[in-house]
């Protein structure tokens, strides 16, 4: 039984690199046997399966100087179906659908979604609609709705523990919303994991590491772990809660990263030191760009108080290194708008690591989330789709 488990396994993630190579480019059969080290056979069945379901379409090798019998090659059918990201991170919401090549057909931004309602559902609903009317035919359907948000999400039911932003739809059922209202399968995943997933995807050297963390500083603090090909998360679904690592505040308090060096812990103590009599150019205390500005500007207290957060990040990411052995590191959210000040600072204190670690800026903000969760939703459509015509569906 096991064995039968490991050989879908193997073969799903087969399938999952031969996506990856052809959304890149037309290959032969040989080639993609040589860029995945499998014997012409076994990617055959692969294929075979591929070729069968439509996936993938078959042309000739095109060149000036082509001499001889031409090359066939594989390319993936971007008109075989379409999919769909909903990313109910920040304060609006986008709908984005894609064909199978993760070619981007259409966008829409619905702002002023802080705090999810049912009235807010119909207006995103609204949008989805549109696109299955103005894209989808008889033969491109809509096969796969991918779900990014934030907040503690359940691994295998797939429903919120824990999300401030649907605390108005309490008890709702994201996934399976979903799936009654548009007949399709879909997944709920949280939107840091999708984020690391998106920047993986559009960056050519992170795809060749394989281990990653990612550090996301925003109004709280979050993150996500990759290993070997996939996002670790945990017997629960949700590995990646750094916020919630116990630190030490410079008084040496014992405190969590998020109420030490998060966007908001800084608002609250920008706010709190003010109150004493500290001067600062900030006004309006709760507009996040506004002590961006005032960072890049010298403010005294600002910088004070932003590079204190800084030292504290860059122990914590140390004693992470220490733990998990992965040297790569990435820091996402506003964070990172604080610049390379804010960088220096967190590398400076690494302490003997230093050298050791891999630290970087990520480079798509929250554009990577929509590209992860279509990335994944692709997959899961491919092999949705090859199983239906195993079964007979």
């Amino acid at each position: 039984m096991t064995f039968g488990k490991n050989q879908t396994s193997a073969r799903d993630k087969n399938l999952e690199i031969i996506i990856e190579h052809l959304q890149k480019e037309s290959l032969s059969r040989s080639d993609l046997a040589l860029k995945m080290q499998l014997s012409k056979t076994a990617l055959g069945k692969i294929v075979d399966e591929m070729l069968l379901n439509n996936l993938v379409i078959l042309s000739e090798e095109k060149g000036p100087n082509q001499v001889g019998r031409k090359k066939v090659l594989y390319e993936i059918n971007k008109d075989a179906g379409l999919v769909l990201a909903i990313n109910f991170a920040g304060h609006h919401v986008s709908v984005t659908i894609a064909n199978l090549k993760h070619e981007i057909l259409d966008e829409v931004k619905v702002e002023g979604m802080d705090f999810i309602s049912k009235k807010d559902l119909l207006e995103i609903n609204k949008v989805i609609e549109s696109f299955i009317k103005k894209y989808t035919n008889e033969k491109r359907k809509l096969l796969y709705i991918g779900i990014a948000a934030a907040g503690k999400i359940e691994r295998e039911s797939q429903t919120f523990k824990q999300s401030p932003k649907f605390s108005k739809l309490e008890g709702l059922n994201l996934k399976e919303y979903y799936e009654e209202l548009f007949k399709v399968p879909a997944f709920l995943k949280n939107d840091i994991n999708l984020m690391l997933l998106g920047e993986i995807e559009k960056n050519a050297s992170l795809k060749e590491l394989k281990d990653i963390l990612l550090i996301h500083i925003d109004a709280g603090i979050g993150g996500a772990v990759y290993n070997k090909g996939s996002i670790v998360e945990g017997e629960h679904g949700y590995a990646g809660e750094f916020g919630l690592i116990k630190t030490f505040d410079k008084m040496g308090n014992v405190t969590y990263l998020d109420t030490a060096c998060s966007i908001n812990a800084l608002k609250n103590k920008i706010k709190y030191y003010k109150s004493t009599g500290e001067e600062t150019s900030v006004l309006d205390v709760s507009k996040t760009k506004n002590i961006i500005k005032a960072f890049h500007e010298n403010d005294y207290l600002v910088r004070r108080l932003v590079l204190e957060s800084a030292k504290i990040i860059g122990v914590v990411i140390s004693n992470l290194y220490n733990t998990f052995d992965i040297s790569n590191v990435l820091i996402s959210g506003e964070g990172r708008l604080f610049g390379e000040d804010y960088l220096d600072e967190i590398k400076n204190n690494l302490g003997r690591e230093r050298n050791e670690i891999n630290l970087n800026f990520t480079t798509r903000g929250d554009e990577a989330i929509t590209c992860g969760a279509l990335s994944v939703a692709i997959k899961e459509a491919f092999k949705e789709l090859i199983n239906n015509r195993k079964n007979g569906k």
